[in-house]
């Protein structure tokens, strides 16, 4: 996670934190049940962003190292959730966690594996990492089909900075993290849904890495056709948003 990604998140912390979508609890049970994890494993959530990744296992009881290298939201972290004893909050990268060697249980990451450095990140990660541990990378994605759907992305791919590059990426995702960890790799999706009124949308757009800021020449237009879009498709003041939850897990191969 070099410093470039790290910097497209400059004022976007509050944004982020108030409208990016949570994960669902099955995700942790998941963990639970097909891992071993307890609330004794130490767990060290790479680009941690605002805390939103962290939220599942710190409600667990599992002490979460937090590492994230972007300012505004690592602070933004630490007002939502410091005052947890079993947060803490590390000014660190995927490639340069500065923590202790063989001391974390899990690696995660939420939102965060596309940006990694794959070949530093992964020295990294086995230094830091346990022999018996794990690792686990999961994401939302935008699942649906409709109407609304299809006009969404063309609207993000006309407005939405490097995003073919950035979403180009998370193609052949499950090969790109089995070449990662070198091992067999387990995959769970989880769908849910979503609504949003126009404030909600708006707010979502400002927490997103590629969509144009305030201080952008295109941010009015691109908002102003946001709400046409919302206006088009709104039912009872919403839209709906189909959501999957796409988790990976597994070890540190050889």
């Amino acid at each position: 996670m070099n410093s470039q990604p790290a910097a497209r998140f400059n004022n976007r912390a509050v944004h982020y934190h108030q409208f990016r979508p949570r994960y669902p609890v099955e995700l942790l049970h998941t963990l639970q049940t097909e891992t071993g994890l307890s609330p004794q494993r130490a767990i060290a959530d790479i680009g941690s962003g605002t805390g939103i990744s962290s939220e599942l296992f710190l409600q667990n009881g599992n002490t979460v190292f937090a590492v994230e290298p972007n300012a505004d939201m690592r602070l933004a972290a630490e007002s939502n959730y410091g005052h947890l004893l079993n947060f803490i909050s590390v000014n660190g990268r995927a490639e340069a966690t500065t923590l202790q060697d063989n001391s974390i249980h899990y690696i995660i990451a939420g939102q965060a594996f596309h940006w990694f450095d794959s070949e530093r990140a992964r020295d990294e990660f086995r230094r830091i990492l346990k022999p018996e541990g794990w690792m686990a990378f999961f994401w939302n994605v935008r699942a649906g089909k409709d109407e609304f759907h299809k006009e969404y992305e063309s609207f993000v791919r006309k407005f939405g900075r490097d995003y073919k590059k950035i979403w180009g990426s998370a193609k052949g995702e499950f090969e790109r993290i089995e070449n990662f960890t070198r091992s067999n790799v387990t995959r769970k999706v989880f769908a849910y849904s979503r609504r949003l009124d126009l404030y909600q949308l708006q707010g979502y757009l400002k927490s997103v890495s590629y969509m144009p800021l305030p201080v952008d020449d295109d941010y009015s237009e691109a908002h102003n056709e946001a709400k046409t879009l919302f206006d088009k498709y709104n039912r009872d003041g919403t839209v709906e948003f189909q959501v999957e939850t796409r988790l990976y897990f597994g070890r540190m191969g050889g």
